[in-house]
């Protein structure tokens, strides 16, 4: 009976050996998994300012190409309004000018039949 107790308590003895050689490995990756869980924090603060900073950056570069554009819409608008203004100008000064050569047209041709 005392061999069988000696041989439990071998037994028992090893087990818990066992049990603190697993604690010891848990304890190590335990710690593992901590470091990596801190480093992915940090990365995961550097990405959140790299988006805001990137959608910051989006929202300035959209608002500058829209004002850009919208400067580039106002510039033609207010150049063809200049260049109708021009044309109308042009076709008045063409419309004096064809009168006139009508007018010595006549005097020309009165003076023609006169002769």
């Amino acid at each position: 009976m005392d061999a069988r107790v000696a041989d439990i308590k071998g037994q028992i003895a090893a087990q818990i050996a066992r049990m603190d050689e697993r604690d010891a490995r848990n304890e190590e990756t335990f710690s593992q998994i901590h470091k990596q869980s801190a480093e992915i924090r940090s990365q995961i603060a550097t990405l959140k300012y790299v988006v805001v900073t990137t959608g910051v950056a989006s929202v300035i570069g959209l608002y500058a190409a829209n004002v850009s554009t919208m400067q580039a819409l106002l510039a033609a608008y207010d150049s063809g309004k200049t260049m109708a203004t021009q044309f109308v100008k042009t076709a008045e000064r063409l419309d004096r000018i064809s009168e006139r050569l009508d007018a010595q047209e006549q005097k020309i041709s009165q003076r023609i039949n006169a002769q």
